[in-house]
């Protein structure tokens, strides 16, 4: 229920096209923060309805997030979090990425940018299948890989 209420509210504020009206619903966003962990601690495909429903505020109002330390503390918990499954932590780092998009300085002046945010997407990338037998059966994507060292080189 509260995450139905979390996306009607963040997709109508999304299609509100003065920013001066959005900015009068800044207060919200610690609720909807809220919601989205509570969410994700109960259903993660709630969590995940929820930070797609995060991801589209952020894409059509950046500027709501103006200190975003708070957004980056909670896209960090879900980022370090390896029992989520992959989408719900890629859905994480997609409401990172609009928001550097749009509002590259709020994200880089905000501490805990480099001291948490960087972290856990570097040690997110790094992250490989450590059973070998799903890894040697796991296929290539063919129309990227030849024999050719130029088509490698190149994909």
């Amino acid at each position: 229920m509260r995450v139905a209420s979390l996306k009607a509210v963040t997709a109508f504020l999304a299609v509100i096209e003065d920013q001066a009206v959005v900015m009068k619903f800044v207060a919200v966003l610690d609720l909807i923060l809220m919601i989205v962990v509570e969410a994700l601690n109960v259903d993660e495909d709630q969590g995940r309805v929820a930070l797609e429903s995060l991801g589209e505020l952020t894409n059509a109002h950046a500027e709501v997030w103006k200190s975003p330390a708070k957004l980056v503390q909670v896209i960090t918990q879900v980022l370090q979090n390896t029992k989520l499954d992959d989408s719900t932590r890629s859905a994480a780092s997609e409401v990172v990425l609009s928001l550097s998009g749009s509002m590259p300085a709020a994200l880089r002046k905000t501490p805990e940018t480099q001291s948490l945010l960087f972290p856990a997407l570097v040690s997110m990338f790094m992250e490989v299948e450590k059973n070998d037998q799903v890894w040697t059966e796991s296929e290539e994507d063919a129309d990227n890989v030849d024999k050719n060292p130029v088509s490698t080189a190149t994909s």
